[in-house]
């Protein structure tokens, strides 16, 4: 970073700034330039959709045909799955040869500890229009603890490189294997440092429920509400594999009010009780506040203190 960079804007400055006209690159899933993960237990289809994802942004047709793009090149970096393994699931999803997809498989990529991998990738999304750069898993492409807080903050400082180039990221993780099957809380489901989750501009959790059939939750995005959970489910047979979105999912009011508080305590250092009612006016009710309130605190979620002036406040338990 040169010196003059350093050098601070004015408020008329920023407002006449160039940025892109384009907010979203995936609609109210993954805005441009920003960064998203997409978590699950194993088995859960996370690659599938990863797959799908990219054929819908190569290809510039909707998400699960409900979600609209903007039509980019796509480079997915696979440091999880075989070869024949991609070319299969690609020939199932009827992905065209001819789309705007490259790969990059099994070739040793750590993004967390190699300059040239960072150098290498970054440059190639700048000279070949690449808009969604995929990597395939997030404890497969850098080598560092994923439960070090430092580490995952590094990690994520070199992703801006892809702002850089007009590229959004968008990552696979694993979930904790104590919360794998559970949706009550899936922004703490996110195996290691709670800093990931802070460094995410979205955030999808997907639980399988029964063989063909899974639930998404988006636990977050900076830029917009997030949106109400949703249900997929899997037409396939030898022949082909699809995507079919199949509305919006049933989630308790207390799943609800527990997605919701913990958006709010990611966003706000301490908040009273008269806030989250306030915040979550006309979402949630009381009893409901109350219950997911309870809950978060006896499973150590969330940590509470009265003030000198009898005033309860809440916040976030500190993950190491």
């Amino acid at each position: 970073m040169a010196r003059e960079d350093y050098k601070p804007m004015s408020l008329k400055e920023l407002m006449k700034s160039k940025t892109s006209d384009q907010k979203w690159l995936i609609e109210n899933i993954l805005p441009s330039d920003g960064v998203g993960i997409l978590s699950g237990e194993a088995g859960s289809f996370k690659t599938w959709i990863l797959l799908h994802i990219a054929a819908s942004v190569a290809g510039g047709t909707k998400v699960f045909d409900t979600f609209d793009v903007q039509q980019g090149g796509v480079l997915m970096v696979d440091e999880e799955n075989r070869i024949a393994l991609l070319k299969e699931r690609i020939r199932l999803l009827g992905i065209s040869e001819d789309l705007p997809i490259h790969f990059l498989v099994r070739k040793g990529v750590d993004f967390g500890g190699d300059e040239y991998s960072c150098e290498e990738i970054g440059n190639f999304a700048l000279q070949n229009n690449i808009r969604l750069v995929t990597f395939d898993s997030l404890i497969r492409v850098q080598k560092r603890d994923e439960n070090d807080a430092r580490a995952m903050s590094e990690f994520f400082e070199r992703l801006k490189v892809f702002q850089f180039t007009n590229s959004s990221v968008l990552i696979t993780h694993h979930h904790r294997k104590e919360f794998s099957s559970q949706s009550s809380r899936p922004s703490q489901n996110l195996r290691g440092s709670s800093d990931i989750l802070a460094a995410l501009d979205s955030h999808l959790a997907v639980y399988k429920k029964g063989r063909n059939e899974m639930q998404v939750i988006q636990t977050k995005s900076r830029d917009a509400e997030t949106l109400a959970p949703f249900s997929l489910k899997v037409e396939a047979d030898n022949d082909h594999f699809k995507f079919i979105h199949f509305g919006e999912a049933a989630i308790s009011t207390k799943q609800i009010a527990e997605v919701k508080i913990m958006e709010i305590l990611q966003k706000t250092k301490e908040v009273s009780r008269k806030d989250l009612v306030d915040k979550l006016h006309g979402t949630v009710g009381g009893n409901a506040l109350g219950d997911a309130l309870a809950e978060l605190e006896s499973e150590q979620k969330i940590s509470s203190k009265i003030t000198a002036k009898g005033k309860k406040l809440y916040s976030l338990v500190t993950q190491k």
